[in-house]
């Protein structure tokens, strides 16, 4: 049996402290979210200046007309790398009315790592969220509460409100991809059909025929591009420590030349999923 020399096993004791480096290609990552990433509209977020006016809780004003009782509000960032219109690809209607909605900037990313949660064991009430993580190019550092709305993407959503004027399109609480039911059960069970009874034009409902009442409670499943909130401060730079050498050993010199930025990471959850 071969015995190991002291120290590090298999290796000669010192020589994980001769100087050698780990390199992260930045290059490298950029293409890798550019050529795998889907395409979003990132829209910086601000704290509502509505905020605090409530000595006792500091909450936000519940009927604040510019943030809607959210206490934040979106804007567009500038200045910062975005695709250009002959790289985009195709966009729809919907697609532009949702990058124009805050003045949007169009950049990808890669989202891996969604998760679920175990919390149904130890809290009573709803618990669902949605988490992933998501990746950016260094031009785009997104930050805390910004939102990012996957344009490559659906998910389905359910929703229950007044029907509301028929003469006038019904609002949603996101725009629609395209609705899968609308349902009544009073006065009258009753299920209307997109093509038949309504369309769907630039994410609203557009009666055609048939309205329901405007008292009518109505159930609404719809398909749209998940919103998502970033929930953590970005990973937006990165060390690297050197650790205390041996004696006799000299430690390695810093690298010459300017540092650059990696590519940026943080955790981001469902706008719809969000904590009250």
């Amino acid at each position: 049996m071969v015995k190991p020399k002291t120290g590090i096993t298999g290796l000669p004791l010192g020589t994980k402290e001769s100087g050698s480096r780990v390199d992260f290609d930045r290059n490298a990552f950029s293409f890798l979210v550019e050529t795998k990433g889907p395409r979003f509209a990132w829209a910086r977020a601000a704290t509502c200046p509505c905020q605090g006016n409530n000595d006792q809780t500091q909450q936000p004003e519940p009927n604040c007309e510019f943030c809607k009782g959210k206490g934040r509000f979106h804007f567009g960032p500038e200045k910062f790398y975005v695709i250009p219109p002959d790289e985009a690809g195709d966009l729809d209607e919907l697609q532009k009315i949702l990058l124009e909605k805050d003045g949007a900037a169009l950049i990808r990313g890669t989202m891996l790592g969604a998760m679920r949660s175990d919390e149904e064991f130890t809290r009573v009430g709803p618990w669902l969220f949605g988490n992933a993580y998501v990746t950016v190019r260094p031009e785009n550092p997104i930050g805390f509460h910004d939102r990012l709305i996957a344009l490559d993407a659906e998910l389905t959503f359910d929703e229950i409100l007044d029907a509301g004027d028929p003469n006038e399109p019904l609002a949603l609480h996101f725009l629609a991809v395209g609705v899968n039911c609308i349902q009544a059960v009073h006065p009258t069970i009753k299920r209307w059909q997109e093509g038949v009874d309504f369309e769907v034009v630039n994410g609203l409902v557009v009666w055609t025929s048939d309205a329901p009442d405007e008292d009518t409670r109505i159930s609404v499943h719809y398909r749209f591009h998940p919103q998502w909130t970033v929930w953590s401060q970005p990973q937006s730079f990165r060390i690297a420590s050197t650790k205390a050498k041996l004696a006799g050993v000299p430690p390695p010199k810093t690298p010459l030349g300017t540092p650059e930025k990696l590519v940026i990471r943080a955790m981001v959850r469902l706008e719809h999923l969000e904590d009250p």
